[in-house]
Formats: structure tokens, sequence, C-alpha cells
């Protein structure tokens, strides 16, 4: 079979599959608990590139909280697209195409705001496939344009261009369509150019978009692409070399000429490409080792901050932990320890680690109350982890995380309300009296100790 999803094409124009009907959070209490147990244990086996054990976890946290959070649409359009190209059953990758679509829709339906960027990021998706039938996938990026038009992501038009232009070649599109499609895509480039919305990209997609077009020649011409003019290819390549020059730092700039040499195919301007590509590399391989900004403000703690946006979170955890040894203030010692404790917790998914961060930050800034509920969160969200086959542990568990959210509202008063939502949220989930009778044995009169690293004695309330 040539194109392996053709017969699906009704169901991409109609955009309309829904995997769900609401866009639920983590849910509440203990099923909040599992909830976000699955969404662990199937980022651990993706880590691992096991993607079809992924699948099952995967898969309940996606009807179960299909509006947690962006990371479950990422992941499952890796999970499915590393299975896709990996299996080798015609039926089991039609349903790993579908199941894509699905989760692009659902994500199109929960996160309204971001409509333009998810319809272009479904359509590249399948752009990239080489197996889809080219007209499907003009299809969604025709889609993208009618229903976005303005806002359509400057990353999208070359894309779209391109297909347009291979379609007309293969006599699958009329030149009425073609040039159809051209004044579109130029005019929404033209429009953001206009209105100064990220100018430099659309300018490369502009410039693009009418080059990718001016290769297409008529059909009756055996299908062969113009070839480009060299003289203009050397003057743009000349030009950029002469304004770069005079601003050798200007990023910007440079991120605008590779992106329209690197489509000029000449000589001149692929050579030049690379060597601004290999610039760019370099760059940013000192900004990542933190030399960049130190050459510049010396201060351990931007490169921190840096390592972080730029998402390399055990070189920021590092580097946090340099700027504790260099500074004697404790109120800077706390923050720093609290900045690595969220950072371990959030990105590492280190727990027991990030406990050990934030008791250095209560020892010193002991009224932080923010500390104390990023605590308590840690708590529930390891209870399934400490406890994987307790269930009346993992319920003990609430106990020591309201302790701290508590803790958290009496040291300070600007962290009340959200530590009173947790509570509120998480004390009809503790366990029954008859639960508690049960396991009474366990107890040493109202105390009760809960092991692993969470290491608590917590107090049964009456």
């Amino acid at each position: 079979m040539r194109y392996l999803i053709f017969s699906i094409l009704i169901l991409l124009s109609s955009n309309t599959i829904i995997a769900q009907d609401n866009c639920s959070g983590w849910g509440k209490g203990i099923d909040s608990i599992k909830t976000y147990r699955y969404y662990e244990e199937y980022q651990k086996l993706v880590e691992t590139n096991n993607y079809k054990d992924a699948v099952y976890f995967w898969d309940f946290v996606f009807r179960k909280a299909p509006g947690a959070t962006k990371n479950v649409y990422l992941d499952g359009i890796k999970i499915y697209k590393n299975i896709y190209l990996t299996d080798r059953d015609a039926d089991n990758r039609k349903k790993c195409i579908q199941k894509i679509l699905d989760i692009y829709d659902q994500r199109a339906t929960c996160y309204t705001d971001d409509l333009p960027n998810i319809l272009a990021r479904k359509a590249i998706e399948f752009y990239k496939l080489e197996e889809t039938d080219p007209r499907i996938t003009a299809n969604l990026f025709k889609n993208l344009v009618d229903r976005c038009q303005e806002k359509t992501p400057s990353f999208a038009l070359v894309p779209y261009a391109d297909l347009a232009a291979k379609l007309y070649i293969d006599k699958k599109i009329s030149e009425e369509e073609k040039l159809g499609i051209e004044a579109n895509l130029l005019k929404i480039a033209q429009g953001n150019i206009d209105a100064a919305e990220d100018k430099d990209n659309y300018y490369a997609a502009l410039v693009n978009v009418k080059r990718t077009f001016k290769k297409a020649v008529s059909p009756n011409n055996n299908g062969m692409l113009a070839d480009i003019d060299m003289s203009d290819c050397a003057k743009v390549t000349r030009t950029y070399k002469k304004n770069i020059s005079n601003k050798p730092n200007d990023e910007r700039l440079i991120m605008k000429a590779i992106n329209e040499l690197k489509n000029l195919n000449c000589k001149d301007a692929s050579k030049y490409a690379t060597t601004l590509l290999a610039l760019q590399d370099k760059r940013m391989r000192e900004k990542m080792d933190g030399n960049y900004i130190a050459s510049k403000s010396g201060n351990t703690v931007a490169n921190a901050n840096f390592a972080f946006k730029n998402g390399d979170y055990e070189k920021s955890v590092e580097l946090y932990n340099v700027a504790i040894d260099e500074t004697t203030d404790s109120k800077k010692k706390a923050v720093y320890h609290f900045q690595i404790a969220k950072i371990l917790y959030s990105k590492l998914d280190d727990k027991s680690t990030a406990k050990k961060q934030i008791l250095q930050t209560l020892k010193y800034e002991p009224n932080n109350g923010h500390a104390y509920v990023l605590l308590g969160d840690i708590y529930i969200a390891a209870a399934g982890e400490c406890f994987p086959t307790d269930p009346f542990d993992q319920k003990m568990v609430i106990y020591a995380a309201i302790d701290k959210w508590k803790k958290a509202a009496k040291v300070d008063n600007s962290v009340a309300d959200k530590a009173a939502d947790r509570i509120a949220k998480y004390k009809n989930y503790l366990p029954t009296k008859s639960e508690l009778f049960l396991a009474r044995s366990r107890f040493k009169g109202k105390t009760y100790k809960l092991g692993s690293w969470i290491n608590e004695k917590v107090r049964v309330k009456n």
C-alpha cells in the first residue's frame, strides 16, 4: 500500500476526533495519587525507550487527567510515534496514526488558547511521515490556515509551501490552487511582519515561501525544479556576511541568516550557513557550561538560572550548590536550597533528595511557609512510590502532608489559603474509622510511624 493512512482522509478533514469529553486535572484524593503515580511510571519507561510498556500507564493518565499537564500530550505523541516507526504490522501502524490524531485533537479541546501551535504541530507531524498521503497532510495545513489565518505560526508556512509545490508538480492540484495557497501564505507572513509579530521568523518564512513557489514549474516541464539564480544567492550571502561582521553578537540576525541561507541551495550559502551553525553551537555550549554569562557577570546564580531555562537541570542544581558555598547570608542559602528542592521535585523526580533540601531551607529560614507547602506536596506525590503495596500507609501519608500544610499556615500567613485548599482537598481521603480500627496493632497509642525516606511520626486526630 503506497499510502498507509489514505483511508482516514475524511476523519482528518473533519477534525472532530475527540478522545475525552472533559479536561479533568489530576483528580481528587487517592485517585489523584494513583493517576500521578502512573504518570511517573510511564515517564520512567519512556526514558528507557520502553514505549510499548508505557502505553498502559500513559493511556490511564490520558483518560483520567487530560487537562492536568501538556506533558501528557507531548509524551503520548512520542510514545505512539516511536511505536509507529518500529512496528512493521500495518494495522498497528494505522492505530498509532489514529491515536496521534486523537491526542492532538484532545489537546486542541483542552488548550484552546494554544490552538494555532497545536494545529501546526499536528500538520508538521504528518508532513514528516514519509508514508502519509501528501493530500491528507495538505488538508491538515489548509485546516490550520483556514482556522487561524494571521495567527498561523511562522514555522508552518514553509512546510505547507513545500508540500503545495510538490503536489502541483505531481499534478495533484491545479495552478489556481497553488497560486491561492501561495497568496495566502505570503499574506500571513507579510501581515505579521507589518504588525511586528516575530518579524525575523516571519521574514525568513516569507523569503522561503517565495523561493519555494518560484522553483515549482509547470507540470508540463517534466516535473523538474527551476534553477536558483546563482548570482542572487551569492549576493544574499555577501550581504549577510557584511551585516553579521558588523553585528557578530546579534543572535536574531544569525538565526535569520541561517533560516534563509540553508534554503538557497548554492555552494556559498550552504558553506556560510554551516559556519554560522557551528558558531551558534559553540556559543550554546559555552552558555550551558555557564562560561558565557560568567564572562559577563561572574554571577553564579545567573548561571544557574540560565541553565534551568535551557533545560540543563543537573547543571542548575550544581551551580546553586556553588552559590550556597559562596555566600554567608542565611536568607540566600535558604533561597538556593529551596530552588534546588523545586528542581529536584518537579524536573528531576528525586523526591527524597528534594526533602533533604527543604530541611536545609528550614534550617536557615524556619518560617518559610512555601517550603512546608512543598514538603506536603512531595509526601502526597511519593505515597505510591514509597508504599506501592500498602494502601493503608498511602492514606496515612495524607496525615503527614496535612501536618506540613498546617505548619505552613501557622508560620507564614501568605500561604494560609494555599495550605487550607490542600487540607480541604485531601482530608476526605484519610483512613476511615474502620480502617484505623483494623490497623490498630500497627499503632503506638495514637501515633503511627511511616517508614521509607518519609520517616515521619503522625498522630491520628479525633
